[in-house]
């Protein structure tokens, strides 16, 4: 920790994803799903400044956390306290921390943000405290917070297999720009689970991930759009209508493919330009509240500076 000094603030930048594919397999005996995924990080991401004002540890560690931009709780429930939490138990340190956290990613979207915030406070925390752990020791760390985590450190393309904490990176497309949507409604990833199980037509098509991986490799957009599947779509899109309006409104209005990320509500559509994507989101958003253009990021992780 001799890298930590006086005044020291860490700034990470995180990465939201997408779920460029997403098929759920069997149940297993410890009440999870199986999958197979293929995610996508996204430049649009949370700011994260971290201090630590107590190296010493004479009043025990603590973690402070404020939020501005969209909602988040303060408490143990945000990711990013318990994985600040996790740093300083593992390492054996005691400190007490603050973190700032600017929201730009609503929580509940199916775009990774409260991962990506645990993701953020570790990595954050690796470099406030030269701690000097590998990515590997932080993926590590990260898996016991949410299957998620892992990815949103390491970022990019990736395979994700078991309960999504199996990752085999993949070849990143050149970046391509996604035109988000959010429709403003709630849905429980655990009630998607629950549905899917008993969902009528279920099984009666099998999505084939080889298509993407073929077309990734390729640097093939137009091939990626086509092979775009997300299981939980059918089910949202019968339980939400909007869902189903706004992957049907981007496919109108010019994206190359569009489907639901994760277990919803957020919907993107790829398109090949940055003028295509904003001109696509300026219609979408004569419709549609919450309308965001980014684009992929590779595998080079968060952005991350001291200041």
């Amino acid at each position: 920790m001799d890298r930590l000094s006086q005044n020291t603030k860490v700034r990470v930048r995180t990465c939201s994803k997408i779920n460029l594919f997403l098929d759920v397999l069997e149940r297993r005996p410890d009440g999870y799903h199986e999958i197979r995924s293929v995610m996508q990080s996204l430049e649009l991401g949370d700011d994260l400044v971290m201090s630590c004002l107590d190296i010493t540890g004479a009043a025990g560690s603590s973690v402070t956390l404020t939020v501005t931009g969209h909602d988040a709780p303060t408490d143990r429930s945000n990711l990013a306290v318990r994985a600040a939490e996790l740093v300083l138990q593992a390492c054996g340190i005691r400190a007490a921390i603050t973190i700032h956290l600017h929201k730009r990613v609503p929580a509940a979207s199916g775009l990774g943000g409260g991962s990506s915030d645990a993701a953020g406070a570790i990595v954050g925390l690796n470099e406030l405290l030269g701690l000097g752990l590998s990515r590997q020791e932080m993926e590590e760390l990260g898996s016991r917070l949410g299957a998620d985590v892992p990815f949103c450190i390491r970022c990019g393309t990736a395979r994700a297999e078991g309960i999504g904490d199996r990752l085999i990176q993949l070849p990143s497309p050149s970046n391509f720009w996604v035109v988000l949507v959010i429709p403003p409604i709630e849905v429980s990833t655990a009630e998607m689970y629950r549905l899917l199980d008993t969902w009528p037509g279920r099984g009666c098509t099998k999505s084939d991930i080889s298509a993407i991986e073929r077309a990734i490799s390729k640097n093939d957009l137009p091939g990626i759009a086509a092979a775009m599947s997300n299981a939980f779509y059918p089910i949202a899109a019968s339980l939400h209508p909007v869902v189903e309006q706004a992957a049907g409104f981007l496919l109108e209005c010019g994206a190359l493919g569009a489907t639901m990320s994760g277990s919803g509500p957020s919907v993107f559509g790829i398109v090949s330009s940055e003028l295509e994507a904003k001109s696509i989101a300026q219609e979408v958003s004569s419709v549609f509240d919450e309308c965001t253009v980014t684009y992929t990021r590779a595998s080079s992780g968060m952005l991350l500076k001291r200041e």
